[in-house]
């Protein structure tokens, strides 16, 4: 984190210095003993310039007007759209798999519970006889 004076943000933002002391003293844009951190200067105003008016830093949320970026931009973010894609389809299957896995343990469970009760089923006895045995 750079900090700057009130001075050297009016260079970098090309704001006046009483707009950056208005935008201190109510809240807008913080100050600490240190100056101003120029990450709270791009949130409240925007792209900061360096020297000669070329942005020093810019804010993810400016507009890229060069049609070579934003073709760049597009193609990165579809492959990772069919990323994201082939390994959502890749979980889901997993899931799948380990669904049908459960499934068939709990099955066998079933049918081996079943084989066992209906070999050790015997005739009803009374309170006593299950207390003495």
């Amino acid at each position: 984190m750079a900090y700057v004076s009130i001075a050297e943000a009016v260079r970098l933002t090309g704001k006046s210095r009483s707009t950056i002391s208005r935008k201190i003293n109510n809240g807008g844009l913080s100050k600490t003993s240190e100056g101003i951190d120029t990450s709270e200067l791009i949130r409240v105003f925007g792209d900061i310039k360096g020297s000669g008016d070329v942005p020093l830093i810019q804010s993810d949320d400016s507009p890229v007007t060069n049609p070579d970026t934003l073709q760049k931009k597009l193609d990165e973010q579809q492959r990772k759209i069919s990323e994201l894609e082939e390994k959502l389809e890749s979980e889901r299957n997993d899931a799948k798999n380990e669904r049908d896995r459960f499934l068939s343990i709990i099955e066998n469970r079933l049918t081996h519970d079943d084989t066992q009760n209906v070999s050790t089923k015997s005739t009803k006895t009374g309170f006593w006889s299950k207390l003495f045995k």
